[in-house]
């Protein structure tokens, strides 16, 4: 994936069946872009939501995804290994991740926080060290996070 495509390239995520159901992400341009053993699969409400993003971050090109093994975003650079940017979920919780967007240098998201079945969720902003603020968490459910054009306001479905 080069940064100059990233514009007029089309990106999908492609199911493995042959590779145990493995997600992986694929360029029109590039071919596959997340490479395995990584899977780009979120659980949140148990069914799923965005689980990746080809976008721009902190001024580099890359895909942002949720993990399936373990639930935590990534961040994949241009040519660069997967690093993780959300902490690992404490003892007795399992945090899940979905629809994530970029606003500035954050990655706003819901995060949901299961719990021996009670489960809790919210929008949050994470900022390139992995602090993480909490925007909302008024409700007991979040989905399709959309940002306005201008970047100044955020809708969510609850």
């Amino acid at each position: 994936m080069c940064s100059s495509d990233l514009a007029g390239d089309a990106f999908w995520d492609e199911g493995r069946p042959n590779e145990g159901g493995r997600v992986a992400i694929v360029s029109r341009n590039n071919g596959e872009i997340l490479p395995a053993p990584w899977s780009a699969r979120t659980r949140v409400h148990e069914m799923g939501g965005l689980a990746w993003l080809v976008t721009v971050w902190c001024g580099e090109p890359g895909l942002l995804f949720c993990e399936e093994s373990d639930q935590r975003l990534y961040w994949k650079t241009v040519g660069g290994a997967p690093r993780a940017i959300t902490a690992e979920s404490p003892t007795g919780i399992q945090w899940r991740y979905c629809d994530m967007t970029v606003v500035g240098d954050e990655v706003w998201c819901i995060r949901e926080a299961d719990s021996h079945g009670t489960t809790a969720r919210s929008i949050i902003a994470i900022r390139a060290d992995g602090s993480v603020r909490v925007l909302d968490d008024d409700s007991h459910f979040y989905a399709h996070l959309a940002l306005a054009p201008d970047g100044g306001h955020l809708a969510w479905i609850t």
